[in-house]
This record gives C-alpha cells, sequence and structure tokens, in this order.
C-alpha cells in the first residue's frame, strides 16, 4: 500500500527512507489508520536488527513516514542464488532474526509478515559477517488491543508459504508471538533445505499444507539437534511450539557447536509437500530433465499407437455394386427333334433355336466381399434341370433377391 523514495535530512544530512500511501490509498479512513499504527508502533522499537522509525506526519493529504534508509540486499536473493546455506549460516541468520523478533514481542508487537522479503543483510559478502534488519511492520497487531483488528472479517494477512496455521482458523485466540516463530521456521527450513516446505498450484493447496500436511524432512547434511529446532518451530498448533522468544534462542543456540563442520545440502534434494508449484523448487538437475523429457516421449509413442488401434478398427465404407440381373430359368429339352420351340420369358427374341442343353445362368445381385476380389457370373450356384413340355410357357416370378444387398 506504500511508495518509498530515498530521501536526505536536511539537519543532519543523512540519507533516510520516506514512505508514503498510494495515491489510490489516501482516502480509505483504513488505510490512514493502518498507516498511523504503523509509525506508532514502529516508533517503540529500538533495536540493531529492525529498521528504526524516526519521524510521522501528515503532508496534505498524504501520510508519511520517516525511517532509516536500510542499504542491504534481500535475503530472497540471497535464497535464490546461494540456498541451500552451510547450516553455521543459515543458524545465524535465524538467532538474529529470532532476536529481533524478541525485541517486537517484549512491546506486545507481532509482525504477522516474516519472509524473506521483509529482511535485509547489511554488507552481506559471502562467507563473511552476517548483520540484518527486520523490515516492514505495516501489517503488525498490538497482542490484546482490539484497536490492532483492522482486516476484514474472513481477510488473511501475511504471504501464504510464511502463514501461521492459527491465522487461517476463525478463532484467533492463540495469536501471539508464536506465529512470528512459525514464519521464522519457514524461513529457516528454506535456508537449510533451498525451498519452502509446503507449496501448491493455488493459494488454497498452499495453505491446506500448512493446516494438515507434516514438513518433509530436511536433508541428512543438518544436524539432528538443528532438525528437531526447525520441526518443533513448524508444528501445526502453538503449544506444540517453544512457549517464548528466550526459550527458541537457547535451542538455537545449542545447534552452534554441531553446525560448525556440516556440509551444506545439496542443491533440489528436497521437494516440498504438496510440490506442483514449480517456481518455488530449485533448479532442476540434468538427470531429472532427462527422465523428464524420457517420459513425455513415452506418452506420446503409446497414444499414437492407440490412435493407430483405433483407426485400423473403425469399418471402412465400402460402394455397393450392383451385377445385371438375368431372369431365366435353365431349359432343357428332349434330345429327339421337335417342331415346337419353348418359349421363354422376357426372351428378347423368340424365334432363337433352342439347344438341346440350352442354359441361361441365373446371377444374384450380390455385394462384392472385398475390392480386390472378381466377380464372377459362372460362380453363381445353379437350379436343378425342370423339364418343359412341348409348348408349355415359363411363368415369371418376382425374384425376390433382385433388390441389392448391402453389407
Amino acid at each position: 500500500m506504500g511508495v518509498v523514495y530515498r530521501g536526505i535530512d536536511e539537519q543532519s544530512s543523512t540519507p533516510v527512507a520516506i514512505k508514503t500511501l498510494q495515491p489510490a490509498a489516501f482516502h480509505s479512513p483504513k488505510a490512514h489508520e493502518r498507516f498511523q499504527r504503523e509509525a506508532s508502533l514502529a516508533n517503540k522499537l529500538h533495536h540493531p536488527g529492525i529498521a528504526q522509525t524516526l519521524d510521522f506526519g501528515v503532508e496534505g493529504e498524504t501520510p508519511f513516514l520517516i525511517m532509516e534508509l536500510v542499504e542491504g540486499i534481500e535475503l530472497a536473493e540471497i535464497i535464490e542464488k546461494e540456498a541451500p546455506l552451510p547450516p553455521a549460516r543459515a543458524l545465524d541468520i535465524a538467532i538474529q532474526l529470532t532476536q529481533a523478533l524478541a525485541e517486537a514481542h517484549h512491546h506486545n508487537l507481532i509482525h504477522r509478515d516474516i519472509k524473506p522479503a521483509n529482511i535485509r543483510l547489511m554488507h552481506y559478502v559471502a562467507d563473511g559477517p552476517i548483520q540484518l534488519k527486520v523490515l516492514d511492520f505495516g501489517i503488525a497487531k498490538e497482542i490484546g488491543q482490539e484497536k490492532g483488528q483492522l482486516t476484514t472479517t474472513g481477510a488473511i494477512m501475511g504471504t501464504p508459504l510464511y502463514l501461521a496455521p492459527e491465522l487461517l482458523s476463525e478463532t484467533h485466540s492463540e495469536i501471539d508471538g508464536r506465529i512470528d516463530q512459525y514464519s521464522a521456521g519457514v524461513v529457516l527450513y528454506q535456508l537449510l533445505a533451498g525451498c519452502p516446505p509446503f507449496a501448491g498450484q493455488n493459494v488454497a493447496a498452499i495453505l491446506l499444507s500448512h493446516v494438515t500436511t507434516p514438513p518433509p524432512p530436511l536433508p541428512k547434511t543438518v544436524p539432528e539437534v538443528l532438525q528437531r529446532v526447525v520441526l518443533r518451530m513448524l508444528k501445526k498448533t502453538a503449544k506444540e511450539r517453544f512457549p517464548h522468544d528466550e526459550a527458541l534462542l537457547i535451542a538455537l543456540k545449542e545447534c552452534v557447536p554441531a553446525c560448525r563442520s556440516a556440509q551444506t545440502a545439496r542443491r533440489g534434494a528436497i521437494r516440498p509437500s504438496s510440490a506442483s508449484l514449480i517456481t518455488s523448487l530449485p533448479i532442476q538437475t540434468q538427470r531429472r530433465q532427462n527422465a523428464l523429457f524420457g517420459l513425455l516421449l513415452g506418452v506420446l509413442v503409446v497414444g499414437m499407437a492407440v490412435l493407430a488401434v483405433l483407426l485400423q478398427r473403425r469399418p471402412t465404407p465400402q460402394t455397393t455394386q450392383t451385377v445385371p440381373t438375368i431372369s431365366a430359368e435353365k431349359v432343357t429339352t428332349p434330345t429327339s427333334a421337335s417342331s415346337h420351340t419353348p418359349v421363354l420369358a422376357d426372351d428378347p427374341n423368340p424365334s432363337r433355336p433352342a439347344s438341346t442343353t440350352a442354359t441361361i445362368d441365373r446371377a444374384l445381385a450380390r455385394p462384392l466381399p472385398d475390392s480386390s476380389t472378381e466377380v464372377r457370373r459362372d460362380a453363381t450356384p445353379k437350379k436343378p434341370k425342370q423339364k418343359v413340355r412341348p409348348g408349355q410357357r415359363i411363368e415369371q416370378k418376382e425374384d425376390p433377391f433382385a433388390v441389392p444387398l448391402a453389407r
């Protein structure tokens, strides 16, 4: 909701950061109230791990906040380039983060949006000393005070990948500093494993994982004593976590000796639970890329084979051919000569003399069994001979098979 400018304090000639509300939020009473609350709450905090608030007010209709200018690199950039970090280095960041949050919790303030983008590393050098600062208490809530309830009913404040499960419940009776402990546990897990413990295709899947899914085990290179601390920070209910920041700090400092000689985990060794969010995963190795390519190629080949089988089983339309039909019966005359000539029904030439065994084959109209098979008229089965007396006329019967048959 804010825009941050780089400025100069004219009295001390020191660089400062000037934060103002977005123009679209200038006329929102809740945005003004939240802005004023951020300034008053942040002004109470005086700790080297928290960005200092110097002044605040309203110029015309524009609320402004004068803050310490933090020159540094976001922890999110370090995770993207270097994670997983060596256990000793990740533990150092976690200890400093817990100390800064303990100062805020001591003033009854909880951050509610701890994530790598809100953590700056000052004068960062690889393998060098680390000094961090926590930024943006814009959605901080004063513990036990109703004036901190500025969110709309049903609204979720925070970033889904780092959100404590109790913030998703209808009752907020358990909201205290342990929600920051959960978010810090997610950040520490990401520093050690190179990826967050939970991921999903959408926000709903991520939030459901926070409530129901246990985090996957950390890499074996992480000392067991530190693994137990991280998993306890990520418990689903607040009462299962460390009761307060002092207990958490003691547990983290006890891990220092074991982490000094611990090796760094391999990049991509751990996948988040319910992971389908590709952008949250480390860069895939060449072996995984080859396996994925082989799987896709296999699916393509199988699909083409199934398609070919279906095309072969599909019936082929055939053209029905009609064979000319000759309606005639086989006529047999005695061997002796006769002056009478039998008359054939529908004979176009009645004066044609009949042979001794004059035969006219009857052809039935039938479809071709195959385009490559030649239709032969002499292959039609013949009817038995019928004797005809002289002068007898053969009656023509309607052939029921004269209509072409369709296959």
